[in-house]
């Protein structure tokens, strides 16, 4: 996003819901790199509670506010794609920047009305998942309560390969073995749900 923005210039911030620590962590993980570029400027914050609709709205209102906008961070794709479609009917490009790597912003990347989409590799974390629900059937305490995973960053030159990438039936099988296993990971309170049939 930095490098887009060319080091400079007004952004906004689209939030997902306040009282959610997946919010709060995507922004603070934003901001560690953006505020350390003086040049860039964030003029307006607003919270779309993950909602595509309602960052539109919320983007209306922003560009009629800043027209000098250059820029915006969203703590989602539905709320990218949101504020896309509203900057597109204003008439205006920006970059923007998304997060979970959704078909629909790779199709907007590709329209050229977003920027890039980071995305969390889920194959990595299930593998991580059934790993530590492994330890704990067996009594094993688990190493870590929270597991830092890179993001794979998907922009124009390479956003259909790396959005397409996906555990296939027999991947799937390999990854888990003779047993079928359901998750929900959440990674700030690493809580894993095991449903074995």
């Amino acid at each position: 996003f930095v490098e887009e923005m060319e080091e400079e210039g007004e952004y906004a911030e689209l939030f997902g819901i306040d009282s959610d620590t997946n919010a709060k962590t995507r922004s603070t993980a934003f901001h560690e790199v953006i505020d350390q570029y003086p040049d860039m400027k964030m003029v307006a914050v607003q919270t779309a509670n993950w909602d595509q609709n309602m960052a539109y709205s919320k983007m209306e209102t922003i560009l009629q506010s800043y027209p000098n906008l250059k820029g915006v961070i969203s703590g989602n794709d539905n709320m990218a794609v949101g504020a896309a479609a509203a900057i597109k009917a204003a008439g205006k490009t920006l970059k923007i920047i998304g997060v979970d790597g959704s078909n629909d912003a790779r199709d907007e990347i590709i329209a050229g009305n977003m920027t890039a989409t980071a995305m969390q590799p889920a194959a990595l974390i299930a593998e991580m998942a059934v790993k530590q629900a492994d330890q704990y059937l067996i009594f094993e305490p688990p190493p870590l309560k929270r597991f830092a995973v890179s993001a794979a960053f998907a922009e124009d030159a390479n956003v259909e390969a790396a959005i397409t990438i996906a555990i296939d039936a027999q991947n799937f099988d390999n990854f888990i073995g003779n047993s079928y296993l359901s998750y929900v990971i959440n990674l700030n309170i690493f809580q894993i749900f095991i449903c074995l049939t």
